[in-house]
C-alpha cells in the first residue's frame, strides 16, 4: 500500500478435491488498512463483505511529496456541486473503519 488505493482481495473457499484447501479469506484494504474481512474457513457457502471507501482518501494519500509530480500533471476533472442528495438522509453510507487483521494460530 505504498502508493494507497483500494484493494479486493478474493480467495477460494473449500477443497480442491486433491490435498489443497483454500481458507477464503477475502479483504477490503485501502491505503494500507483493513477495512473489513471475512472469516477464514468458515462452514458458509457464500459470505459477502462490503465496505465504502472514500475515493477522495485515496487521492490525498497519493498525493505525498514523493509522488506529487504525477498527480499534479494528472488531468483534474470538475466538480460539480449540487443541492441534493440521492439517498435520503438516515441512509447516507459514511466511509468504512479501520478494523484489525485477523490472524488464526496454527491451533485454529
Amino acid at each position: 500500500a505504498r502508493c494507497g488505493g483500494a484493494y479486493l482481495y478474493a480467495n477460494q473457499q473449500g477443497c480442491d478435491g486433491a490435498r489443497l484447501y483454500y481458507d477464503g479469506c477475502a479483504m477490503i484494504i485501502n491505503n494500507g488498512q483493513c477495512l473489513a474481512q471475512a472469516t477464514q474457513f468458515s462452514i458458509h457457502e457464500v459470505e459477502v463483505i462490503s465496505a465504502v471507501v472514500d475515493l477522495s482518501e485515496i487521492r490525498a494519500y497519493r498525493h505525498i511529496p514523493s509522488f506529487g509530480v504525477q498527480s499534479d500533471a494528472a488531468k483534474k476533472f470538475p466538480i460539480v456541486k449540487v443541492d441534493f442528495w440521492l439517498s435520503m438522509n438516515d441512509n447516507r453510507l459514511k466511509p468504512a473503519q479501520p478494523i484489525p487483521i485477523t490472524y488464526l494460530r496454527f491451533e485454529q
